[in-house]
């Protein structure tokens, strides 16, 4: 080049009819759904995966014999329960999800309050129902 810049030609403001402006404004709103749509599975799905991990460290704390094992594993389902709600409460379930939710939440809670005793591991059994609040703790 021989240092002289280029002439660009102004932007030129382009007018659409309302009409293209309605189907855009459409489409627009029909992706956003289906964004939403998918961040709520996304979001289910990681409910379920957080209730059943807190089960198994549950399960886990329940068949030990060393105290710091069972606090530590007892203390990790309390984490991923509270995880769970948390990420629950900022979702707008379906019903077979919520259902499936509900269930996990039901025995989860139930293997917290059975666990959640000084003396160390205790029988597993269900006798709680589900609770879309803070943890049992």
């Amino acid at each position: 080049m021989d240092g002289r810049r280029e002439k660009r030609s102004p932007k030129k403001l382009v007018v659409l009819p309302a009409s293209a402006l309605r189907e855009m404004h459409a489409a627009v709103e029909l992706r956003q759904a289906r964004l939403r749509e998918r961040q709520d599975a996304i979001r289910s799905q990681l409910v379920a995966t957080e209730l059943d991990l807190a089960m198994t460290f549950c399960q886990v704390a329940a068949t030990t014999k060393y105290p710091d094992r069972y606090e530590r594993n007892i203390a990790n389902a309390q984490e991923a329960y509270s995880a769970a709600v948390y990420f629950l409460n900022c979702n707008h379930l379906k019903s077979t999800v919520h259902l499936e939710i509900n269930e996990k939440l039901r025995r989860l809670n139930s293997l917290l309050a059975s666990l959640d005793r000084p003396s160390g591991p205790a029988l597993l059994h269900v006798h709680t129902e589900p609770s879309f609040s803070a943890p049992p703790f």
